[in-house]
């Protein structure tokens, strides 16, 4: 931005870089539409189409509270003569392909977009796609059997379906193959949204427990660039990618490790029903070292419930070779890093190794007691496992119980988050 106008120029040299061949142009303030036609005529010059991306009634400027939308310009909550105004600049600029609207079906909006506003909306730009934006598990055969017709496709912002978090990565396909069950028998198309940045506005008040890190980002992106290049999918979309501002951190992210960068960190979001036994582990291989006879492990954790915490509901846990060796209740110390004293493994290996796993383990279900557990820095003596401080991840595999409720993830904080992210997407978009 430049004096609150977009700097056409450098966001198209930013684009190229990464590689990318769209843009989702967000109007949100009165500069944002003035600016667009200058923004298309640049993109156009690099190939670059683009997305118009409006906001719906609980989100846009308004003066005078509640969701009039008032004071966005040029069309209020207007939407259908946004949609013949997107159709005038498409006729003068092509390379304006398509509009959506934020959070369709999210609170008061979903009686705003009712199947027959949806098709009005559609008519009034009849030269560019309309998609809806919805979100999982919203997404039913009645609902979508509802708009068939009204709209080119879905646009699925993606954050582990209820969970709504920005670690599991596992569940995408699956998503991805349900969705486009419902899309493709109308002919439509599906659009993966992924996070760049912090889910939601307010990292504090998100249900997500943790900030997508640049592997998280990676992972969930490469998996929807192939299903792009499979045919399976329509497009991936980047949400809040930083542009113009390299080097810095995520929004609202800390360090969390006790050492380095990376930490092993398991999560329970606030009003997350759990059952007894649900959990989540991080498993690896440990190893005497040549010519010891004995390990020894010093486990170092913290979390985030001191002693006035309910017990009896949320346990740190350490197996070996399915043995269970150390076990503390998140409500039995503080909230500092704590080590434990040195847990003799040797009784549990065979062969001279065996299968160490950490967990967050529900002695008891809860419906919304949410806590946060790290692990790092693993001290071992005669022995050794691989990344023992968590900075990579590698040699460590990670499981869930089958619902999903209970997070785990190798989390990398990096103070250039912006920078590494772009770089790993560039990589992913030029291949």
């Amino acid at each position: 931005m430049t004096g609150g106008h977009i700097d056409d120029a450098a966001t198209v040299a930013r684009l190229v870089a990464l590689h990318a061949n769209t843009y989702d142009y967000l109007v949100e303030q009165p500069n944002d539409w003035v600016d667009l036609p200058g923004f298309l005529s640049a993109a156009q010059t690099s190939g670059i189409q683009v997305f118009a991306y409006l906001l719906p009634p609980t989100e846009c400027p308004h003066s005078t509270g509640g969701s009039t939308c008032d004071t966005y310009a040029p069309d209020a909550a207007d939407y259908p003569q946004w949609g013949a105004d997107l159709n005038a600049l498409h006729g003068v600029h092509p390379n304006l392909v398509a509009w959506t609207i934020d959070d369709m079906d999210s609170g008061a909006n979903t009686a705003l977009f009712t199947p027959s506003y949806v098709a009005t909306i559609r008519a009034s730009a009849p030269d560019l796609q309309f998609f809806l934006q919805f979100y999982q598990p919203s997404m039913t055969a009645a609902k979508i059997a509802t708009y068939a017709g009204h709209a080119d496709g879905v646009i699925m912002p993606y954050r582990d379906g209820a969970q709504a978090d920005t670690v599991t990565t596992d569940t995408l396909q699956s998503e991805v193959a349900a969705d486009t069950a419902l899309l493709n028998p109308y002919g439509m198309r599906l659009i993966v949204m992924v996070y760049g940045d912090t889910l939601g506005s307010d990292a504090a008040t998100s249900t997500a427990e943790l900030p997508p890190d640049t592997g998280y980002v990676r992972t969930v992106t490469a998996q929807a660039w192939a299903d792009v290049k499979a045919g399976t999918i329509a497009g991936v979309i980047v949400w809040k990618q930083a542009l113009a501002t390299p080097g810095v951190p995520a929004y609202r992210s800390a360090a969390l490790s006790s050492w380095g960068n990376g930490v092993l960190d398991f999560t329970i979001g606030p009003k997350v029903g759990t059952t007894a036994g649900d959990f989540a582990q991080a498993a690896a291989k440990v190893t005497l070292d040549p010519g010891s006879t004995s390990c020894t492990l010093a486990l170092s954790r913290r979390d985030d419930r001191d002693t006035t915490a309910p017990s009896g509901y949320h346990q740190k846990r350490a197996y070996v070779n399915g043995t269970l060796v150390w076990n503390s209740d998140v409500a039995s110390e503080g909230t500092d890093w704590y080590s434990s004293s040195p847990l003799d493994l040797t009784p549990y290996l065979s062969g001279g190794s065996a299968t160490l796993a950490l967990q967050l383990f529900e002695n008891a279900g809860v419906s919304n007691y949410r806590t946060h557990v790290d692990f790092d820095n693993l001290r071992l003596t005669g022995c050794s496992v691989p990344d023992p401080g968590f900075e990579t991840g590698a040699g460590w595999t990670l499981t869930h119980s089958a619902d999903g409720v209970v997070h785990g993830t190798v989390y990398h904080y990096s103070p250039t988050f912006t920078t590494d992210t772009f770089s790993a997407l560039a990589d992913v978009f030029a291949s």
